[in-house]
């Protein structure tokens, strides 16, 4: 099961002691955590870190470059302009396109918009990082995936362990309590989290 950027297994290993592994009272609230703490480090890093593949994404056409959501990309299968809902969308001709497969961004050739602000384009691409979500760590990285990188799993399994250790702090008896904020409304990542993912942060394209 996935509970972020690894498996629930593996997350907790991370955060229980071995005499309490095998209990399953946990898991719910454990992957929810985790899942939590991804979402937080992908708004962190402006950007989709799981692979997908024949993932979409949707652009206004009036422009020269496309920064899609989820990189290092794999490949583009497919690229369509919708001019409009009557006409739907119609293929593009990806040979009129460059892709920056580290960076994740398309470029037009000719310099040109593809089209007016009221069109829209639509990408087709597999892109991401890949990491192993099966319990059993049997899972295979697919050919041309790029494997997670160690120090954002790393950033991760770090804020876990931080608010994994609040818990007895933060709602145990929030249902005694109703109408209490919870102060995990007010989890932000921490200092050193933040210094290991500066480095994959999208900065946003003006």
């Amino acid at each position: 099961m996935n509970a972020g950027f690894a498996s629930l297994s593996v997350l907790k290993s991370h955060l229980l002691a071995v005499s309490m592994r095998a209990n399953l009272d946990y898991d719910a609230v454990i992957t929810a955590m985790g899942l939590g703490m991804a979402a937080a480090i992908e708004t962190f890093c402006n950007r989709k870190l799981a692979r997908v593949e024949n993932d979409v994404a949707l652009f206004p056409a009036d422009r020269v470059s496309f920064v899609l959501p989820r990189f290092p990309v794999e490949a583009v299968s497919a690229a369509e302009l919708k001019q409009t809902d009557a006409a739907g969308f119609e293929p593009l001709s990806l040979a009129n396109l460059s892709t920056s497969l580290e960076s994740g961004v398309l470029y037009t050739n000719n310099g040109a918009d593809v089209g007016p602000y009221s069109a829209q384009v639509r990408i087709t691409y597999t892109g991401g990082f890949w990491w192993d979500d099966t319990e059993d760590s049997i899972g295979e990285m697919p050919d041309g995936a790029t494997a997670l990188l160690e120090d954002i799993r790393q950033a991760w399994l770090l804020q876990c362990q931080a608010v994994w250790g609040q818990r007895d702090k933060i709602g145990q008896n929030i249902a005694d309590k109703p109408g209490a904020e919870s102060p995990l409304q007010k989890i932000e990542l921490l200092a050193g989290v933040k210094e290991m993912l500066r480095p994959h942060i999208r900065m946003s394209l003006i």
